[in-house]
């Protein structure tokens, strides 16, 4: 049975006896995809979970474009947070602070083009509870445009099982607020505000600082493939900024010399992987496998695009993905 959101978020006798979890859509000027990811979580099934839950919408454009879509699909069963400071690290900012303000136990983040299964939540929380870890990040599944994403994402595509990592991402995430409050009260780099990767450098902090994380199969989110995105100029340069973003966390979290050792290491290692993957599929494409040249190509390309964003910074070359909106 699902149970309204509305009826599990404030009954006070509830988030009394049971952990609260912040769950936190971040967002700016998509309108279409935040109504689609906020429905998503309304229809959580949240019947018997040993917590209780709050949705906060962080509205990252001065102008409030997301506060209609917010009040007709959440209302009164949910927290606007708007933040007119533009960039992801402000708007990821800004939903830690109103958690900590509810007093919230655990902090959840789902981006606003991604669409979540009915057993999102209880799963990740069951995943974080068993393994002990203090951050769980799910995997994204990708969708083309217009395809049903809420039949899609309603599909389990394997049984719990997980490993640990050195980062996570925020795009399917669960983690203990012990993360942000003192006396560990770690933030997203806010000089990463077009970059990316604020939230890999947020969880590799973490990770130095001791925290235990781990990468979840079998809880997956949908996310839609918005145009331009299957582009190969697209995967080149989403690639570069990756490279980009590592070499950010090296320097950061890295002594000097380990740290230059590992961003050496790893160009070469993609650029080496990237160019074989390129010959290959020149190869396949003299066999006629076109689709399989294409795929190895593609790979390739990226591999290499990476290793190119490990060495721009050198150049005073840096990528800066997010300074326009990308989707509807």
């Amino acid at each position: 049975m699902v149970v309204p959101w509305s009826t599990l978020s404030f009954m006070e006798e509830n988030r009394q006896s049971r952990p609260l979890i912040a769950v936190c859509v971040c967002t700016r000027g998509r309108p279409i995809m935040l109504r689609r990811c906020l429905e998503s979580l309304v229809r959580q099934d949240l019947a018997d979970a040993p917590f209780a839950a709050s949705l906060f919408v962080v509205d990252n454009d001065a102008e409030g474009s997301a506060r209609p879509i917010f009040d007709a699909v959440i209302g009164g069963a949910g927290r606007y947070v708007l933040c007119e400071e533009p960039g992801i690290p402000f708007a990821r900012n800004a939903a830690i602070d109103a958690a900590l303000t509810a007093d919230a136990a655990y902090i959840a983040f789902i981006d606003d083009d991604e669409v979540a299964p009915p057993f999102w939540l209880t799963a990740l929380f069951e995943a974080l509870r068993v393994s002990g870890a203090d951050a769980v990040q799910g995997g994204v599944r990708k969708a083309p445009a217009g395809a049903d994403l809420a039949v899609m994402s309603a599909l389990r595509t394997s049984p719990l099982r997980w490993e640990s990592s050195e980062t996570l991402a925020t795009c399917n995430l669960l983690f203990d607020t012990r993360l942000v409050r003192p006396p560990l009260s770690i933030r997203f780099d806010t000089g990463m505000r077009y970059t990316g990767g604020s939230d890999r450098e947020f969880f590799m902090h973490a990770h130095k600082k001791g925290a235990r994380m781990i990468v979840v199969h079998g809880v997956d989110v949908l996310e839609e493939v918005a145009a331009g995105r299957e582009t190969l100029a697209y995967e080149c340069a989403r690639a570069f900024a990756a490279g980009n973003n590592y070499v950010t966390r090296m320097v950061k979290h890295e002594p000097f010399l380990r740290g230059r050792a590992r961003i050496g290491l790893r160009a070469l290692e993609r650029g080496l992987s990237g160019t074989v993957k390129v010959l290959g599929a020149g190869v396949l494409a003299l066999l006629l496998q076109t689709k399989a040249a294409r795929r190895q190509a593609r790979k390739g390309c990226a591999n290499v695009s990476f290793a190119a964003g490990c060495i721009s910074p050198a150049l005073g070359i840096r990528a800066h993905p997010y300074a326009a909106v990308q989707g509807h």
